[in-house]
């Protein structure tokens, strides 16, 4: 016989030969019971070795181990960059995970350091109380993406890259950031790069200092440099930013102090503190030795008067004059070549249309001086006399000037006078060029 279907909660369920047989309904789900104590965490293993490369070595501030490393320096990290410098050899590799890493430290010669990046490597000695250097190259090595930054508060010398000797012409920095503060105000020594070695002062084709931001800031009133060659060296940087400020009254962006220093800087920029409010402040300043500049920007337009070299001919101005010439008579010359009857009896000035440096001048007479007599080219600015002068003298007939140069700002008159000395010169010619930078 047929079941018709069982209607209403199940209650019920049917077994056929045996009928209806009762079934048990669910109640609502209790209350949920208290959360039971945590097991215990199981114990970390020890970290692993990185995979062997061979020639690396690993610096890492974390995971490193300086005993463990030294037992097999290509497999396992260290955890600073002195250890892995004590146990690499000529030829390899320290490389330098991301950290901050309180050392002070000296590269091998033959020796590459590389940081993971300039943002995240940083090597330090902060508040320091005693005269410091953070890096020391070494000769043939290569130190690039890391910063190093060094501070005091004390009235101590402080030194961010030290050059020795032979190191300038075959040692390389390269996209490294280095930040020099000092916060004292005795006369301490502050260098942003030293030079004060000696090496080879020929041209080099592996620049000292690449792709790189020097940046010096101090209240020190002594000798503040972003770079300082003092010893015989080449020392060459390009596509470099040194930019150094204070409120002391001797900055020099770059300077050069011996008479076989050689200072080649390309397309970089250089500042030497603030030359408006501290005069004695300059970009560069060629005490001795050679600055060779290409494409290279002086944020401050000042040369402290010094003359220097460039890798391009600067804007010429070229100066003429023919005829009779009176004896202690100042006379105006103006660009191009006009008769003596016909130059002006005053100041002729030519106004800067822009902040510029005259830094070389070549002076020329035909026929030569005669004995007894001189003629003497100066240049003026705003009316007043300058220090760049050049004299043809008896028996020459040419004088020339590259060591010494002058700044004019925008808005500045520049001018050239000629007085001869010793007696009348008839039918003379005269020829100047200047050049600015």
């Amino acid at each position: 016989m047929s079941v018709p279907p069982l209607t209403g909660p199940p209650l019920y369920r049917y077994i056929p030969g045996v009928g209806k047989v009762g079934t048990t309904q669910n109640g609502p789900t209790g209350p949920t019971g208290p959360t039971g104590a945590p097991g215990t965490a199981a114990n970390t293993g020890a970290t692993g070795p990185i995979p062997q490369i061979g020639n690396t070595l690993i610096v890492d501030g974390v995971y490193g181990n300086n005993t463990t490393a030294a037992a097999d320096p290509t497999r396992y990290p260290f955890l600073t960059i002195n250890s892995a410098l004590s146990n690499v050899s000529s030829g390899q590799t320290v490389f330098v995970r991301p950290g901050t890493y309180n050392e002070k430290i000296t590269v091998p010669n033959g020796i590459a350091l590389r940081g993971a990046n300039t943002q995240t490597v940083t090597v330090q000695q902060l508040n320091t109380t005693s005269n410091t250097t953070l890096l020391t190259m070494g000769s043939n090595c290569r130190v690039e993406d890391m910063t190093f930054t060094l501070t005091s508060a004390s009235n101590v010398n402080l030194t961010g890259i030290d050059w020795p000797s032979g190191t300038p012409i075959s040692s390389k920095l390269r996209v490294c950031v280095a930040n020099v503060t000092s916060a004292a105000s005795g006369s301490n020594t502050i260098v942003g790069m030293l030079s004060s070695g000696s090496s080879a002062t020929t041209y080099s084709a592996a620049d000292a200092v690449r792709g790189s931001t020097i940046n010096v800031d101090t209240s020190s009133s002594g000798i503040v440099r972003g770079l300082h060659v003092t010893g015989s060296n080449w020392f060459a940087i390009r596509d470099t930013n040194i930019n150094v400020r204070g409120s002391g009254s001797n900055i020099i962006g770059v300077e050069t102090t011996n008479a076989g220093a050689y200072a080649s800087l390309k397309h970089s920029t250089i500042r030497g503190g603030d030359h408006i409010t501290q005069p004695l402040n300059h970009d560069i300043n060629r005490t001795a030795g050679e600055i060779l500049l290409g494409a290279t920007d002086l944020v401050n337009n000042s040369a402290n008067g010094n003359g220097f070299a460039i890798t391009v001919e600067g804007a010429v101005t070229h100066f003429g004059t023919t005829g009779n010439f009176t004896n202690g008579t100042t006379y105006y010359l103006v660009p191009g070549f006009v008769r003596q009857g016909d130059l002006p009896t005053s100041t002729f000035g030519i106004p800067s249309t822009q902040n510029m440096i005259l830094f070389s001048g070549t002076f020329q007479s035909s026929p030569a001086i005669p004995v007894g007599y001189s003629v003497k080219l100066t240049a003026y600015k705003n009316n007043t006399i300058t220090d760049m002068s050049m004299t043809i003298l008896a028996g020459q007939t040419l004088s020339s000037n590259i060591t010494q140069s002058v700044d004019y700002s925008r808005g500045d008159n520049f001018d050239l006078r000629m007085v001869p000395s010793g007696g009348n010169l008839n039918n003379y010619n005269f020829a100047a060029s200047v050049a600015f930078y």
